[in-house]
């Protein structure tokens, strides 16, 4: 199994940088989605790098999403309006389950011959979540897509797609 091999490692698979923030935070970056090749005059659209907070104590992995707005998303906002995507957008994204396959359903047959769903994978539902830590609260709908930490590459990953943040989360 992948389990025994990476327990048996004798040297670490990757190296992530990370920050120590407050004394109480570990922070790094991760990419998120598949990107977008160039089609039909629209341009191309690189996955996205977000910062996120590396919380060893949580089973939750929780990107900030576009719709959000409140809290330490609006200088993401403006980050992102400058040309510098830091917000996950699961319609700039072609592994994004369900949102692009479910309004590109004609990408299967493209030329790009990038095949939307794994043998066996069906389209994802998507749930509300709703989490308060000690100094705010997250809320927004679950995605399933790929991650990459440093080289290693999770496809089909569920996390919760931030959509509205409330008090020092994040910032």
């Amino acid at each position: 199994s992948t389990w025994g091999k990476w327990q048996n490692a004798k040297s670490p698979s990757a190296v992530i940088a990370t920050r120590f923030i407050k004394d109480t935070q570990y922070m790094g970056y991760i990419q998120v989605g598949g990107g977008v090749p160039g089609y039909d005059h629209h341009p191309a659209a690189d996955p996205v790098r977000i910062r996120v907070v590396f919380d060893t104590g949580s089973t939750n992995c929780w990107v900030s999403g576009i719709k959000c707005t409140t809290g330490a998303c609006d200088g993401l906002q403006k980050r992102n309006r400058s040309g510098h995507a830091s917000l996950y957008d699961p319609e700039r994204s072609v592994t994004s389950n369900p949102t692009w396959r479910l309004s590109h359903p004609q990408w299967n047959n493209s030329e790009h011959n990038i095949s939307l769903l794994e043998d066996e994978e069906t389209l994802y539902e998507p749930y509300p979540v709703h989490i308060k830590f000690g100094t705010g609260e997250i809320s927004g709908t679950t995605q399933r897509d790929t991650i990459h930490f440093g080289p290693v590459e999770v496809t089909g990953q569920v996390f919760g797609m931030i959509e509205k943040e409330k008090g020092d989360v994040a910032e």
